[in-house]
């Protein structure tokens, strides 16, 4: 299992990466298109560079601490990949109000409209997207047995039965079946091995979880 605070920092990089693409290309694209044109890469230029940069970091800085404050920084493989999709997309949208406020209020004209909204379109769509391809390919991961759990069903009942078919219908939480326990006696007439009665669980190795 890899440590939390280790995948926090990968998280966090890819985050990183994607905040400062999404905010330097629509800035570079407004005000160098005509010299890219022209392939003139003497016209560069980077006007109002240092106000454009404290208001990216501003908002960056918000993003973050925002999808951190809704985990998303975890992974909660019981967390369904729309739902990490809205949270991602709500989180986005709360900051960029709260930056369009600061840029409206405190007159800041220098700030392309162009350039705001590219942004947030671009911010909205590499936070998601990566997001997504990251859920996609831990499930892969998990359902080929990537850190799946051990896990030991207690009871053989309607509710333990439902329970058994959930886990199946999900592979992707990484849960494995490896038997249940319950004082009835005989086999049990589903294809989970019972183990034995509620009174051997020391008795029992191999599971990690009891449900």
């Amino acid at each position: 299992m890899f440590p939390r605070n280790r995948i926090r920092i990968v998280y966090l990089f890819f985050d990183a990466v994607v905040i400062a693409l999404s905010f330097g290309i629509p800035y570079f694209l407004q005000y160098n298109a005509s010299a890219l044109d022209a392939m003139d890469f003497r016209r560069v230029s980077f006007p109002f560079w240092k106000e454009h940069l404290s208001i990216f970091f501003l908002w960056g800085g918000l993003v973050i601490a925002m999808l951190r404050s809704r985990n998303l920084y975890l992974t909660a493989r019981e967390l369904s990949i729309l739902r990490e999709i809205y949270l991602t997309l709500t989180s986005v949208a709360v900051i960029s109000i709260i930056i369009a406020a600061v840029i409206f209020f405190a007159q800041m004209k220098f700030f392309s409209r162009g350039v705001f909204t590219a942004s947030l379109a671009s911010l909205s769509a590499g936070l998601t997207l990566w997001r997504v391809i990251k859920r996609l390919a831990l499930r892969y991961l998990v359902k080929r047995g990537f850190h799946n759990f051990n896990v030991l069903i207690v009871g053989t009942n309607k509710v333990a039965r439902l329970l058994v078919e959930e886990i199946r219908r999900h592979p992707y939480l990484g849960l494995n079946i490896v038997g249940a326990v319950d004082d009835v006696k005989g086999r049990s007439d589903w294809d989970v091995p019972l183990l034995g009665g509620l009174d051997d669980f020391s008795l029992f190795e191999g599971f990690d979880e009891m449900i």
